[in-house]
Parts: structure tokens; sequence; C-alpha cells
């Protein structure tokens, strides 16, 4: 891959529901910005939350932080592709200059090797922040997934219960016809 080739569209903004590439999702006005009153009054909601939620402040703000930690990666994206694009253009100039037999040969090498360089940088800076995208994204999917709500739990109890129910029932059928039921193994993990 050359230097031309790097598409700053690899590098997209990153919403809550974690997709990239895409325009992040709009957040309500009072959490969009990261600074200003803008961002205290989306700390002052989450102690608000938090304290309603009888949840620690200290998550509280983490939830708030992480929220502006993503707006400010999401912000940084945004102007790493913008410099990204001008060093490409700056060095499409300086190897056209190279090209050029009336142009300055050592302005142009020095400026294609301090375009190469500066695109070496943002590319690597670009990976980092995608990097940190996803750890957040991930880290976000972890506590969904320890998260279980009541509508979820009943589900799942539901469907234990009406699973032993039918295995007792399926048991004393047998029992009752006389036919010899083997005793059953216990699980692997289970007790003894």
């Amino acid at each position: 891959m050359t230097f031309e080739d790097v598409d700053p569209g690899l590098y997209g903004s990153w919403g809550e529901e974690g997709y990239c590439g895409r325009t992040a999702p709009r957040m309500p006005d009072t959490v969009s910005q990261a600074s200003g009153p803008v961002a205290r009054g989306s700390m002052r909601a989450a102690r608000e939350l938090a304290l309603e939620l009888a949840l620690e402040i200290k998550s509280a703000e983490a939830v708030a932080a992480g929220t502006d930690l993503r707006a400010l990666l999401n912000d940084a994206t945004e102007e790493l592709k913008e410099q990204l694009r001008l060093f490409q253009r700056l060095r499409r100039q300086a190897a056209d200059m190279l090209d050029d037999p009336d142009g300055d040969h050592k302005l142009a090498r020095a400026d294609l090797k301090a375009a190469t360089d500066a695109i070496s940088l943002i590319v690597r800076t670009l990976d980092k922040t995608d990097e940190l995208q996803r750890k957040i994204d991930d880290a976000g999917e972890a506590d969904r997934a320890r998260h279980v709500d009541d509508a979820t739990l009943d589900r799942l109890c539901e469907n234990l219960n009406r699973h032993i129910a039918d295995r007792a029932a399926e048991l004393a059928r047998d029992r009752g016809a006389g036919v010899d039921v083997p005793a059953e193994p216990p699980p692997d993990d289970a007790p003894g």
C-alpha cells in the first residue's frame, strides 16, 4: 500500500451502538458537545441518574466520561482525516515538482519526505484512535452482556421450570408404566 492509497474514509465516527464508518448518531443537546456548560450539564444529569439508581457517583462520572471520551475521539478522528487529505495533496504536489525539470528538486525532496513522515504519523494515530474506539465498544458490549433485565431473567426461569416439569412428567410416566428408568449420571459440573 502506498501513501496515496490510504483512504481517510476507513476511519469513521463511532456511536453508542458501536458502528464505524458512518456519522455518529445524534446525541441529545445536553451531551453532544464535550466542552463548556453542555458537558457540565451532562455530568450533572449523570450524577442525578446515579443518585436515582442508587449507584456510586464515581460510576456515573465514568459513564459520562466514556461518552465525552467517545466524542473527543470522534472529533480527533475527523480532524486527523482532514490533515491526512492535506498531506496527501502536499505529497502529490512535491512529487509533481520532482518531475518538473525547472523545479527545485532539493526543496521537492524535503517536502516529499516531510509529507510522507506526517502521513505515516497520522495513519498510526488514526489506528490508535480506532483501537481505543474498539476497546470502548468492547467494554460497553461486555457491560451489556453482564446486565440481565428482569424480563430476561423471568423468561429464563420459566424455560427452566418448564424443562424441569417436562422431564419430571416423562420420568413419572415411565415409572408408572413399569419401565425400568436407569439412573442418570449427574452433569459434569454437579457437586459430588
